[in-house]
C-alpha cells in the first residue's frame, strides 16, 4: 500500500499521507487452487511424474472459478477520485514509484485504468457543459437536487456508450455478497460519471451561490451548491416545481428516431437582399431574410437530406429513403419542431402555417441562432448546418495599417553625389482601418456602425463585428489626428521595427536591424492606440520604400571615385566602402566597415 499512497499524493498534492484511510472490501475474482489468477495470465501446473525418472508431465489445468477476496486500498472522497484519475496516464503502469525504504515497480491493474479514462469522459463532460441541474425523487416522497449528465450531443452519447462497453468484468467485482448481484456495466458506469459531474460542479460553483432562497428555484440552487440536496419544500409545492422542472428539461429532448432526425440549414439571404426589414413574415413571397430550412437527416449519412416538403407531400404513413425506413414521419417532424420551437420565436411563427417548410430571419435573428440556439439544438439532438465562413472564419478582425510615404525626390538623389539629405525630408503617414486584412474606409465603417448589428454584409461577404473593437475603433478616430508626419529617422525604425517583429513570429530567418530596446522606441508612435486594434502591417511607399528594401537586402552601393585634393587612388572595394558610408551619412545613420585589418578603412574615412 505504501506504493499506492506515494502515487495517490503525487497525483492529488493536496492530499496529506495522515488524511488517507485504508479501507478493506472484498472482489470476486477468478481462481484457481486456492488463489486468484494471475492478470494477463492462464497458470498451467506441472507435477513431476514419478520419483527416479525425473520426467515432466503436463497435468490439465483446474477450471478457474470466481471466489471471494478480501483487499485493502485507500478511501478517497468523489472530487479526489477525479482529480487523481485525470492526472494518472497509462504510462504509470511502467513507471518507478517510491515505497517507503525502497525503490520498487508499480504496476496498475485494469480496472484502475479504466477508472482513469472514465474520470476523464467525465471532466469533458464538464468541460462541455453537458450537465444540467435536477431533481430527483428521495424515496420518501421529497425530492432533492443534483446535477445531471446531459447526453443530448450525439458525440458525446456515443463516446460514454463505448466507455461503458468497454468497462473490465473486474470493476463490478467489488463489495458484493454474491457474484450474481453485480450491476450491469452501464449502471454502474452511469452512476460513476453522475457522481464525479454532481460532486464537481457542485463545489466548482460554489461562487455562484444566491444570497437569499426566498423562492422555490433559488432554493433549489442552494441544493444544488451545498451538501444540503433535500428541497425543503411542501408536498404540493415540492410536485408542482418538479412538474416546472420536467416541462423545461422536455424542450430539450428530441423524438429519438434510429434512422432520421430532423436537421436546421440555415441560408444567407440571396444576392440583392438585405434582411433589414423589421418586421418578419412567413410566406413564400417574403424576400430580404435569412432562411432557416427543416429537413430530416439520415443519422448514418449527414449529407442524406429530406426536404419538409418531401415529408409534407407523402401519403404514405412511412416515409422510406433507400434502405431506411420513418414511421409517422409527419407527426414526427412537427413533434421535433414545436420542441425547437419553444427555443427560438421564428420557428414558433412558422408553425402557424399547417405545413411549416422553413423560418424566415432578420439578421438580428439569424446571429442570434448561429451563435447561441443553433448549438444548443445541436446538443440537443438535433442536426445543424451553417454557412461555411461562420464554422471556419465567422469573425472579420478590425485593425489599423500605418502607411509612410517619401514624397520629394528619390532613393537615387541619396546614392548620387547630389547634397540630398534623407533627414530633412519629412515622412507622411496615415492611419488606415483594415477589416480582415483589407483597407474600409471611414465612410463604409460609419455604415457599419450605424447598422448597430454584429452581423453584417460588407462588399457581398457576410460577418461577424467584435462590438469591443468597434467601440475602440470608434474612439481611436474620434480622438486621434489619423494622418500627419514624422522625421525619417522614426518612420526607418518604425518601419524595421514592424518588420523585425512580423519576420520574429514568423520564424522567417534575420530577425532584422534593431535590436528589443531600439524596438521599444521605435513602437512608441502606438502607445495611443488601443490593444483592442492590433496593427495589422506598415506599408511605406515613395523613395523610402526603395530606402529600406536596399538596406534590408544590403545592395552593393554606387563606386565612389576619389575626391579633389585626395591624394592616393582608391581601390575598387573601397569606392564601393566610401559609396556606403556617403549614403549612410545622407540617412543620417551612423556605420561600421567590417573590411579585414589591412585593407584601409582609415583611406575610406578619410575619402569620406
Amino acid at each position: 500500500m505504501g506504493q499506492v499512497r506515494a502515487l495517490l499524493l503525487e497525483l492529488a498534492p493536496s492530499l496529506s499521507s495522515t488524511t488517507l484511510q485504508l479501507v478493506t472490501t472484498t472482489a470476486w475474482l477468478p481462481s484457481a487452487d486456492g488463489a486468484p489468477l494471475a492478470r494477463r495470465n492462464v497458470l498451467h501446473h506441472s507435477v513431476v511424474n514419478g520419483a527416479d525418472s525425473g520426467e515432466l508431465t503436463a497435468v490439465a489445468p483446474v477450471a478457474p472459478a470466481l471466489a471471494q477476496w478480501q483487499v485493502t486500498g485507500i478511501q478517497v472522497d468523489p472530487l479526489t477520485a477525479l482529480t487523481a484519475l485525470t492526472h494518472l496516464d497509462h504510462q504509470s503502469s511502467g513507471r518507478t514509484v517510491q515505497a517507503p525504504g525502497s525503490w520498487r515497480r508499480l504496476r496498475l491493474g485494469n480496472d484502475l485504468l479504466f477508472w482513469s479514462n472514465a474520470a476523464k469522459v467525465a471532466l469533458e463532460i464538464l468541460v462541455g457543459q453537458h450537465y444540467l441541474p435536477g431533481l430527483q425523487a428521495d424515496g420518501m416522497g421529497g425530492f432533492h437536487g443534483a446535477w445531471q449528465m446531459a447526453l443530448f450531443e450525439p458525440r458525446i452519447e456515443r463516446q460514454v456508450t463505448q466507455l461503458l462497453r468497454a468497462m473490465p468484468p473486474v470493476c463490478r467485482a467489488y463489495d458484493l455478497a454474491d457474484w450474481r448481484d453485480a450491476p450491469s456495466a452501464e449502471a454502474l458506469g452511469e452512476h460513476f460519471l453522475s457522481t464525479l459531474v454532481d460532486v464537481a460542479a457542485r463545489h466548482w460553483g460554489r461562487a455562484d451561490l444566491p444570497d437569499r432562497a426566498d423562492s422555490p428555484a433559488s432554493l433549489w440552487m442552494l441544493n444544488l451548491l451545498t451538501e444540503h440536496r433535500h428541497v425543503m419544500l411542501g408536498p404540493q409545492a415540492a410536485h408542482e416545481f418538479y412538474a416546472d422542472w420536467r416541462n423545461w428539461t422536455d424542450q430539450l429532448r428530441v423524438p429519438a428516431d434510429a434512422n432520421f432526425r430532423i436537421c436546421f440549414v440555415l441560408y444567407e439571404p440571396e444576392a440583392g437582399e438585405t434582411g433589414a426589414d423589421s418586421g418578419v413574415r412567413n410566406g413564400p413571397q417574403d424576400a430580404g431574410f435569412w432562411r432557416l430550412r427543416y429537413y430530416l437527416q439520415a443519422r448514418d449519412n449527414p449529407a442524406l437530406l429530406v426536404p419538409a416538403r418531401e415529408v409534407w407531400e407523402t401519403q404514405e404513413n412511412s416515409l422510406r429513403v433507400g434502405e431506411r425506413r420513418l414511421d409517422r414521419p409527419q407527426e414526427r417532424l412537427l413533434a421535433g419542431l414545436g420542441i425547437a420551437s419553444r427555443l427560438f420565436a421564428p420557428i414558433e411563427r412558422s408553425l402557424r402555417s399547417p405545413q411549416p417548410e422553413e423560418a424566415l430571419l432578420t439578421s438580428e435573428d439569424a446571429y442570434s441562432f448561429m451563435r447561441e440556439i443553433g448549438p444548443l439544438l445541436e446538443s440537443s439532438g438535433f442536426g445543424l448546418i451553417l454557412p461555411d465562413w461562420w464554422r471556419n472564419n465567422r469573425r472579420a478582425r478590425l485593425g489599423l495599417r500605418l502607411s509612410m510615404q517619401g514624397a520629394d525626390g528619390t532613393d537615387d538623389d541619396l546614392w548620387g553625389d547630389d547634397d540630398g539629405d534623407a533627414a530633412e525630408r519629412a515622412i507622411r503617414y496615415r492611419w488606415l482601418l483594415t477589416l480582415g486584412g483589407e483597407p474600409l474606409s471611414r465612410a463604409e465603417f460609419d455604415e457599419l456602425v450605424a447598422k448597430q448589428t454584429p452581423l453584417v454584409n460588407l462588399r457581398g461577404r457576410w460577418i461577424e463585428l467584435d462590438p469591443a473593437q468597434v467601440d475602440a475603433a470608434k474612439e481611436f478616430l474620434n480622438r486621434r489626428q489619423t494622418d500627419g508626419s514624422m522625421s525619417f529617422l522614426r518612420s526607418l525604425r518604425m518601419a524595421q521595427a514592424f518588420h523585425k517583429h512580423t519576420q520574429a513570429a514568423g520564424d522567417e530567418g534575420q530577425a532584422g536591424l534593431l535590436d528589443d530596446a531600439e524596438t521599444r522606441q521605435a513602437l512608441d508612435i502606438l502607445k495611443d492606440v488601443p490593444a483592442q486594434l492590433p496593427l495589422e502591417d506598415v506599408d511605406v511607399e515613395g523613395w523610402l520604400e526603395v530606402t529600406l528594401a536596399r538596406l534590408r537586402q544590403q545592395d552593393q552601393p554606387q563606386q565612389v571615385a576619389e575626391p579633389g585634393g585626395f591624394v592616393g587612388s582608391l581601390r575598387p572595394y573601397q569606392q564601393r566602402g566610401v559609396g556606403w558610408l556617403a549614403y549612410l551619412r545622407k540617412l543620417d545613420m551612423g556605420a561600421c566597415l567590417a573590411d579585414d585589418m589591412g585593407l584601409g578603412k582609415t583611406i575610406q574615412a578619410i575619402a569620406l
